[in-house]
């Protein structure tokens, strides 16, 4: 003590118990908040698509569903404990602009991708897509030039020779004198395609063919009048104009190729489109009333389409398989989507062959009033 009795603390004194549990209380709180503010891991996929455009009113749909498989995967912890962050392209269904898209992600060091929507954006890009290593994975490109090569590109879509094949298949099990396909030469590759499969398949039947061009705004009355007589029609054109030429051909036994499937046709056609059957990929309208339907309306506030359902099912393969081979690394992924092995936690009928084409069946639907009824699987 000093003189006086005031006492004299040092360092070397013993704190008190109460001070030091204080003390750690204080600093493990620090270190909580620490914790939980520092940022959260990323992964960035890139989402290329036709947000605007001609396609628009599909294209948007496909992202809305990625983006809900992604907010769901994200909710449920994210993959290889991180969150996954989409870099979104709009290619407005240009080839031009799809390829400065895929070069903007080469250089931001980002080489997988979900889309892109349309077959010719795709076709356009597919050597910078082959040439930067970049892994995409296209929900609903139906082109055949990508049938059986071996790159960079993997789809879940059948090509629209196998679907022309299955439609043409599905005309000849009915009694007709002709077959009678209606298409727009402005998407050129996609009619030519499927009218080669169609008259592959169509069984000798007479296949004739009414063509007219969307983009110089043609007559559709003058176009439907070409139509022979009690021949099954297959129109293969937008939704719009399948809309419309289905309402110039009331009576007629009506098909449409899977372009024209959307809220469009089903707005603009009415009572005309019912009967009207098509083909798409196994279940993809099945989820119609399902849980992810539900859940899809709750988030945009309109009807789940089938190329929502094929993006949304595209983000779920390409976590399954990061998630299976503990990676994200382009490289591993494609060789573990395209292993033929079954991939734990994927969507159903999402397999892919060696070279990354789809292996899903094809199935029939028929339009009833305004929805669409699954009829039964067709072949592949």
């Amino acid at each position: 003590m000093e003189a006086g009795g005031r006492p004299c603390y040092s360092m070397g004194m013993p704190l008190r118990p109460w001070l030091v549990l204080a003390v750690l209380i204080i600093a493990g709180a620090v270190c909580i908040m620490a914790w939980r503010s520092r940022p959260s891991p990323v992964l960035d996929v890139g989402l290329v698509g036709s947000f605007s455009g001609r396609f628009a009113s599909l294209g948007t749909t496909g992202r809305d569903g990625a983006i809900l498989a992604l907010e769901e995967l994200n909710a449920g912890g994210g993959v290889l404990g991180a969150q996954l962050r989409f870099v979104m392209h709009d290619d407005a269904s240009d080839g031009d602009t799809c390829i400065a898209a895929y070069r903007a992600l080469a250089a931001a060091g980002c080489r997988v991708v979900i889309g892109p929507f349309a077959t010719g954006p795709a076709t356009a890009a597919l050597s910078t897509i082959d040439r930067e290593r970049i892994l995409t994975i296209a929900p609903t490109v139906a082109g055949d030039n990508f049938t059986g090569k071996d790159d960079w590109f993997l789809r879940l879509y059948p090509s629209t020779r196998q679907m022309g094949t299955v439609l043409g298949r599905m005309l000849s099990a009915e009694p007709a004198d002709a077959v009678c396909i209606v298409g727009d030469a402005a998407n050129g590759p996609f009619l030519e395609t499927t009218v080669a499969g169609v008259v592959e398949a169509a069984a000798g039947r007479q296949v004739v063919q009414v063509s007219f061009d969307s983009r110089r705004r043609p007559d559709l009355s003058t176009i439907a009048a070409q139509v022979p007589p009690a021949a099954q029609v297959l129109l293969v054109a937008s939704s719009v104009d399948a809309a419309a030429l289905a309402q110039r051909l009331a009576g007629s036994r009506l098909y449409c190729a899977s372009w024209a499937v959307s809220k469009e046709l089903v707005a603009n056609g009415g009572r005309a489109i019912d009967g009207m059957r098509t083909v798409l990929p196994a279940g993809v309208y099945d989820a119609d009333g399902s849980e992810l339907a539900t859940r899809y309306l709750a988030r945009f506030g309109e009807p789940i389409t089938h190329v929502a359902v094929l993006h949304y099912e595209a983000v779920m393969l390409l976590a399954a398989a990061m998630r299976d081979t503990g990676s994200s690394d382009p490289d591993v992924l494609r060789r573990r989507l395209t292993d033929g092995a079954a991939i734990p936690g994927a969507p159903p009928r999402c397999g892919l062959d060696r070279f990354g084409d789809p292996m899903r069946p094809v199935q029939s639907y028929r339009y009833a009033d305004g929805h669409l009824q699954a009829e039964h699987e067709v072949g592949r």
